[in-house]
């Protein structure tokens, strides 16, 4: 990839991931960003972007991030520890 690339990409913010879809040989990905709700005391997840990637991508992007994590770990600046809920949906 050209060095240019990187400065004409969109950019998205996301608070976290709140479903994981696999259908048709893609996986698609939704993030959510937490939004004010009146009458509400925490702030409320909403999907705001869904990745698509096709399952290939997925598996390199498992590796990538599983690769940064364990130095994240390595370094001290990230404790392990397990995944409390999700809201994973795996259709075939």
């Amino acid at each position: 990839m050209k060095d240019n690339a990187a400065t004409s990409c969109r950019e998205t913010f996301a608070d976290g991931l709140e479903t994981v879809h696999m259908l048709n040989g893609t996986v698609r990905l939704d993030l959510f960003t937490l939004q004010a709700r009146r009458n509400e005391e925490k702030p409320v997840p909403m999907v705001s972007e869904r990745i698509i990637i096709p399952l290939q991508g997925f598996i390199q992007l498992y590796e990538t991030l599983g690769k940064v994590v364990d130095k994240l770990v390595q370094d001290g600046v990230l404790n392990r520890k397990p995944q409390e809920t999700n809201n994973w949906d795996i259709q075939k």
